[in-house]
């Protein structure tokens, strides 16, 4: 592999990541289905279009725990909200207006 490498002009590192592949395709995120997700969401949104993502998944963990259901991590409440249009636009703060 030395020889090989010296001769080609290459990292040895570099040849063994082409000769090997590794299972990076397999890793790719999993498409799930949150239609369900997303229309719970968009019940809390419509009651008042200014919750951001944490306030919307404080709204949803406290629902879903009454109900007996499994929590919602806040990373998937932001990720299927970044994913369907539903986060609050970023607000641009002015220097010296509070």
């Amino acid at each position: 592999m030395k020889l090989i490498s010296e001769s080609l002009g290459v990292a040895r590192s570099q040849l063994t990541v082409r000769l090997n592949p590794t299972a990076a395709p397999d890793r790719r995120r999993r498409v799930l289905d949150d239609t369900a997700l997303v229309e719970e969401i968009r019940t809390e949104v419509s009651e008042l279009p200014s919750y951001g993502y944490r306030w919307v998944w404080g709204l949803l963990r406290h629902r879903r725990e009454t109900q007996s259901l499994a929590p919602i991590n806040v990373k998937k409440a932001y990720r299927v909200m970044r994913d369907h249009q539903l986060l609050l636009e970023r607000r641009i703060k002015q220097p010296g207006v509070a």
